[in-house]
């Protein structure tokens, strides 16, 4: 396996102001080149794991926080898809043409909207919990 030794900032990409729903990477297994990302964490997980644990996660809890802060701010992923080989494959998407990752559109509040449209805010946060392995 070839691994990166940097990490990734996973950014709102795209903001939907009429439904207060922003879109971005929640997590990227393997950057568009193929390459294996290792997280702000220094962990890194395999695309495979990734899917199930965002099954899990959609089908348990879709919360989405502020920092990681463990608090309910009242959002909620509403759209995601995981990105593996097979899928772009099936989409007739090419290799390469996106990362190897969970993209994610979030429904949040108000509040939380505006302070993402001041610039305050500027990443995800979602709020879940995993069991660490050791690899």
């Amino acid at each position: 396996m070839t691994t990166t030794a940097y990490g990734i900032q996973l950014a709102i990409v795209r903001k939907d102001a009429k439904r207060h729903i922003v879109y971005g990477w929640a997590y990227v297994a393997k950057d568009v080149n193929g390459l294996q990302v290792i997280d702000h964490s220094d962990e890194l997980v395999a695309i495979e794991d990734l899917e199930t644990a965002i099954h899990g996660f959609m089908k348990s809890s879709r919360a989405s926080g502020i920092g990681h802060d463990g608090q309910d701010h009242g959002g909620a992923v509403v759209e995601c898809v995981v990105f593996t080989k097979e899928k772009l494959e099936a989409m007739g998407l090419e290799p390469g043409s996106v990362p190897f990752g969970a993209w994610i559109g979030v429904e949040i509040s108000d509040a939380t909207y505006a302070r993402v449209e001041s610039g305050e805010l500027t990443m995800f946060s979602i709020e879940g919990t995993a069991d660490r392995v050791a690899a």
